[in-house]
């Protein structure tokens, strides 16, 4: 599962290194694996927690780039790391681990930005760029990786779950979170609290296919749209043979279930009975049947 967190200050925060390690212990059962914090100038620092399943020798976090002036902490899986991790190699961009997370930090590296719009996966993570002086803080394309984060008063405070903001948020601002009536009213209207809401007032869910970027100088903030995955807006290519959606399905289905499968520890899978959750199975007992 993994989780991260983080906290960004325009002046400069007392034992930040035990303030972050507070946060990861309150997530210590999204990552019982490993764990691992980065603090810079006493201003900015990152934490995770960490379950191993790709690279389980080499991959802990955070990962840094060659000369470090790149520091990434990675919640996730990018299921077509492998291919990007290729592209990268032919265009001579060298790899010190077998991880996705450094995939996620060489391409960043190389492509700048833009590159997140190659990722295939599920993932939240943060990049603190030293030479540009920013940071960037990542949700995936459809919100499958929690990330929420509070922005106020030159501090800003990111966590994969609302316990880790909450558990240091009165020692780093001062002030004491407030419970939502919006959120409240949405939760018993919907049964969950969609992006941007939470319980809390002061606390915000970052919006499915967006990032916020960091000008850590002037600390200044923004909140950038980076996919157009859930823009329905979008035309899109109708198929109107069945034979050939049929066949579309099939592939797209056996691919998607294949790369979900990429790990190196025993994959399994939660069989309710239903049409879904069979088929699932299906493919990936034949997958490894072949494999």
């Amino acid at each position: 599962m993994c989780g991260i967190n983080g906290i960004i200050s325009k002046t400069k925060i007392l034992d930040l290194e035990t303030i972050v390690c507070t946060m990861n212990d309150e997530i210590i059962h999204r990552g019982p694996d490993g764990y691992g914090q980065y603090v810079f100038n006493d201003t900015i620092a990152f934490g995770m927690r960490r379950l191993a399943i790709i690279d389980i020798d080499t991959g802990s976090q955070p990962i840094y780039n060659d000369d470090k002036t790149l520091i990434i902490v990675f919640n996730g899986e990018i299921y077509n790391y492998l291919d990007l991790k290729r592209g990268l190699i032919g265009l001579g961009v060298n790899f010190n681990t077998n991880s996705d997370t450094e995939v996620i930090l060489k391409g960043y590296e190389y492509y700048g930005i833009s590159f997140i719009e190659k990722l295939n996966g599920m993932f939240a993570f943060s990049i603190h760029d030293k030479k540009n002086e920013k940071i960037i803080i990542v949700r995936d394309h459809i919100g499958e990786k929690p990330l929420y984060y509070f922005n106020e008063n030159s501090q800003l405070i990111f966590a994969s779950e609302l316990k880790s903001i909450k558990r240091i948020f009165n020692k780093i601002t001062n002030k004491q979170l407030t419970l939502s009536r919006q959120g409240l009213d949405l939760y018993f209207s919907l049964t969950f609290i969609p992006a941007p809401f939470t319980i809390y007032n002061e606390v915000s869910k970052l919006i499915p296919g967006h990032y916020i970027e960091v000008c850590c100088k002037e600390f200044s903030t923004k909140i950038i749209k980076y996919s157009k995955i859930l823009d329905f807006n979008e035309p899109i290519d109708k198929i109107h043979d069945y034979n050939v959606a049929k066949k579309q399905l099939f592939n797209l289905l056996n691919d998607s279930v294949e790369k979900r499968m990429i790990s190196e520890v025993p994959v399994g899978s939660f069989l309710s009975g239903g049409v879904d959750s069979s088929i699932i199975t299906a493919i990936m007992a034949s997958q490894k049947y072949h494999t």
